[in-house]
């Protein structure tokens, strides 16, 4: 994978080429000619630099995991603090839940396996098509709200995962699957295909165990699949599958997060006037702080081919995209 960098006063584009650890490894412009290249000590430190001297009057030096590095301080930017290799300046934040290891160290001490994360995350769940005839309808509008959610990423080099749940009666083909796959990886999308509910609820409290999704707050939410009021109904007309907002934990979700579901039907609509089931978005609501969006539908949404809008969604039943802001303080 390479990341592209266009500089305004060459006008030329010049590409990344990094390691799994997302190192630049070196930059090559448009004729292919490798322009700048680095080897690195296990934790960042610069032993090695081809043509240093190119990349300091042109491009930003975007090195080891892909940090910015100051040239003057000799540190990278690592969003919530600086590193001058091999340790950081400050506190890790959540050194508390280490004792055993020093707040101020990078990676566990670990840096050939583990990258320290940005810290946010971008989620679009799509549930299965159950009896739709076009079984396209929440792989094509899952994959655009997927590219969306970088509209409300809060930091550099966040992440957008999407959770494509396969229900095992009513589910997706593997043809399916693979093209949908292939198509949000070229977009710089995660995918995760999950068959069941309880893997969809554990992303998003607790991404991969232990702290990481403290580490990594979801800043957006979007759904796209069969809904009822009260439950997001993922294996619908299948194995009948579902979940709600109820299931996730307030501390998984960072202040002023977005959250558009309007992709389910009536999931801005009560069960039994709120006593059995609130809305979707109220429950949203009630682990979203105030600064938080959450959008839901009035009506059935209506897919008819495509990607579609809200607005295309709610057009056929006349209905309105409801907008609410979350409770917490």
């Amino acid at each position: 994978m390479k990341t592209t960098y266009y500089s305004m006063s060459d006008k030329e584009f010049f590409y990344y080429h990094p390691n799994h650890l997302a190192s630049t490894m070196y930059v090559t412009d448009e004729q292919r000619s490798v322009t700048q290249s680095f080897l690195y000590a296990p934790f960042g430190e610069i032993t090695n630099e081809y043509n240093n001297s190119f990349g300091s009057s042109i491009l930003p030096k975007y090195s080891f995991n892909a940090k910015e590095l100051d040239e003057e301080t000799g540190m990278y930017y690592y969003e919530a603090r600086y590193m001058a290799p091999p340790v950081f300046i400050s506190r890790d934040p959540l050194f508390e839940k280490y004792p055993t290891f020093s707040p101020y160290a990078y990676c566990a001490n670990n840096p050939v396996k583990y990258v320290d994360p940005d810290g946010r995350e971008g989620i679009t769940v799509s549930g299965s098509p159950g009896d739709h005839k076009n079984k396209r309808h929440f792989l094509e509008n899952g994959l655009d709200r997927s590219k969306q959610a970088t509209a409300h990423f809060q930091r550099k080099g966040e992440k957008s995962t999407w959770i494509i749940y396969n229900d095992k009666k009513k589910g997706y083909t593997a043809d399916l699957l693979k093209e949908y796959t292939k198509k949000a990886e070229k977009a710089g999308i995660n995918v995760k295909v999950v068959s069941d509910v309880k893997e969809i609820i554990d992303y998003v409290n607790n991404k991969n165990g232990n702290d990481t999704r403290a580490r990594d707050k979801i800043t957006s939410f979007y759904y796209v699949g069969h809904a009822k009021p009260g439950d997001l109904k993922v294996g619908y007309n299948g194995t009948e599958q579902d979940f709600d907002p109820s299931n996730f934990k307030a501390e998984a979700f960072s202040s002023g997060t977005y959250v558009d579901v309007v992709g389910g039907c009536r999931t801005a609509v009560d069960w039994g006037l709120g006593f059995i089931d609130p809305s979707i978005i109220k429950q949203f609501s009630k682990i979203l702080d105030s600064k938080s969006e959450i959008h839901g539908s009035s009506v059935r949404v209506q897919y008819n081919g495509g990607i579609m809008t809200n607005k295309q969604l709610l057009k056929e039943n006349n209905g309105e995209e409801v907008i609410i802001k979350g409770r917490l303080k």
